[in-house]
């Protein structure tokens, strides 16, 4: 090949990618080059909520048990606590926690339960059922219209032997669930009302304004 042919051949070769060059540079943002960003790791986050809850951030509340002894287990998830579940806390009943938290149950939308992300001895969640608003000389009023029946232990399934009436001052002696059904999702409050003593359902009271 002739050396002025292969001279002309390798210019216009060079032009060609030159131009090239040009033109993905003008559809490509200026840029030859697709820079790479990394994929965020998706994670779970508490289930936002636009419903009244008997505890807000920031309250104080008493966790509670079937028995006064047997320690709380308390997941790092919003839902219920499955054996062999890493991370999480326990905590004895009795024990004044902080809430920081509120969420539905983040892998089953059917689940009613409200949870509770709670500051123990570390940090986790507790359903609603494990956590009253009043504790030991607490002063609550009755609420319920109807006033709150009186229970002689905490289960509301037997006959009340009293009731304490509607607007009275109550003063809470404990806090608790009933020992002999797992299943009744009711928070106890012992108060004594007036002459009058005995378990009401949390729910009949509310705190003093």
């Amino acid at each position: 090949m002739p050396r002025t042919y292969r001279t002309t051949f390798l210019s216009v070769s060079l032009a060609l990618v030159g131009l090239v060059m040009m033109i993905l540079a003008c559809t490509s943002n200026d840029s030859l080059f697709i820079r790479l960003t990394e994929t965020p790791t998706p994670s779970l986050t508490p289930t936002p909520l636009a419903l009244e809850t008997k505890l807000k951030k920031g309250d104080s509340a008493l966790v509670i048990g079937l028995s006064d002894f047997a320690s709380i287990n308390m997941p790092p998830l919003p839902g219920p606590f499955q054996p062999g579940m890493a991370g999480g806390m326990t905590c004895f009943p009795n024990t004044k926690v902080s809430v920081l938290d509120i969420s539905r149950n983040l892998s089953d939308p059917d689940d009613p339960t409200l949870y509770y992300q709670v500051q123990c001895n570390g940090i986790g969640w507790a359903p609603e059922w494990s956590l009253a608003r009043f504790s030991r000389g607490d002063k609550p009023v009755v609420s319920a219209e109807a006033g709150a029946p009186l229970y002689s232990t905490a289960d509301a399934s037997g006959s009340p032997v009293g009731t304490c009436p509607s607007g009275s001052e109550a003063e809470v002696l404990k806090a608790g669930r009933n020992p002999s059904n797992d299943s009744d999702l009711n928070v106890y409050i012992e108060i004594s009302c007036g002459t009058q003593q005995g378990w009401v359902v949390e729910d009949t009271l509310s705190p003093a304004q």
